[in-house]
C-alpha cells in the first residue's frame, strides 16, 4: 500500500487488544511488531493515508496531519453492499480482506498517493454520494483506519473472534483519475 510515500510522512498502525477501540497509532514499527508477537488476540489496523507528526511530535491519524491518501477502501462488501453495485471498472480491487463471515473490504491502492488534501477529499466525496452505495457511511474519510489481516475482528458478538483473512492481493494499482472516472459514470454518482 505504501510503495511511495511523501517526504517525512509515517504510516499509522494500530494493534489494540480484541474488543478495545484503536486509540492512537503505534509510534513505530518496532512497537507494532512487539504487539504482533504477543499471545493475546488483537485487532490490527492501518491508516489509509500517510501522516506527519503534530506540533508536539506525536503521531495522530487526523486530518490536520494528512500527508497523502494511499488507498481507497470499500467496506461491508457482501453484507451491506452488493458487489454487483461496484462500477465495472473497479471490479478488480488491489486486495480483498474478509473482516467477518462473508463481509469484505476491497482496497484500491493508488499508483501515487494523492498529496493534495482537497483532491483526496473530492475523491472520497464521490464515494459518499455514489448511488447505489459502494461502501459503508464511515468509509469516506481520507484518514480512515481499516483492518489488517491476521488480526481478529474484535467486535462484540459472533464477529468478535473472527480471524481477519487476506483473500487476494494481486490486483492492479489505480491512478486516482481512473477511480474518479469510474465513480463519475453517468447516472451513478450524484454530487
Amino acid at each position: 500500500v505504501f510503495h511511495v510515500r511523501p517526504i517525512n510522512s509515517e504510516i499509522a498502525l494500530y494493534g489494540p487488544p480484541a474488543g478495545k477501540l484503536p486509540g492512537y497509532p503505534s509510534d513505530n514499527l518496532n512497537d507494532f511488531n512487539r504487539l504482533l508477537s504477543g499471545t493475546k488476540p488483537r485487532a490490527m489496523y492501518f491508516g489509509t493515508s500517510s501522516i506527519t507528526r503534530d506540533v508536539k511530535g506525536e503521531l495522530r491519524n487526523k486530518l490536520v496531519n494528512f500527508a497523502g491518501l494511499h488507498v481507497v477502501v470499500l467496506d461491508d462488501i457482501g453484507t451491506k453492499i452488493d458487489a454487483a453495485d461496484i462500477p465495472a471498472g473497479m471490479a478488480t480491487p488491489t486486495y480483498v480482506i474478509e473482516t467477518s463471515a462473508q463481509n469484505f473490504q476491497w482496497g484500491y491502492v493508488l499508483e501515487k498517493p494523492l498529496e493534495d488534501k482537497d483532491e483526496a477529499q473530492a475523491l472520497m466525496t464521490l464515494l459518499k454520494h455514489h448511488e447505489p452505495r459502494v461502501t459503508d457511511k464511515g468509509g469516506v474519510n481520507i484518514c480512515k483506519i481499516v483492518r489488517l489481516p491476521e488480526g481478529v475482528n474484535g467486535k462484540k458478538g459472533p464477529k468478535g473472534r473472527f480471524n481477519v483473512k487476506l483473500i487476494n492481493s494481486n490486483g492492479p494499482y489505480y491512478p486516482a483519475d481512473v477511480l474518479r472516472k469510474h465513480l463519475l459514470q453517468i447516472g451513478r454518482a450524484h454530487v
